[in-house]
């Protein structure tokens, strides 16, 4: 699994272990796009709670590996 291989890089061994786990219990639930209205939704609370200014689109906030 690369996060194995990653996690290894990045963290003790006990924790490494731990990680990859935890990726491989999560991942069936993990979900990689972003709606237009989760995007409003979540610029609204940012505004809000004053960490953003503005109304960044979509392209502005997700990075695309192509």
């Amino acid at each position: 699994m690369l996060s194995a291989k990653i996690a290894r890089k990045l963290f003790p061994t006990e924790e490494a272990k731990l990680i990859t786990e935890l990726i491989r219990r999560d991942l069936p639930f993990y979900e990689s796009s972003i709606s237009e209205h989760s995007l409003a939704c979540l610029n609204r609370f940012a505004r809000d709670v004053g960490l953003l200014e503005g109304n960044p689109t979509l392209h502005d906030v997700v990075a695309a590996h192509y």
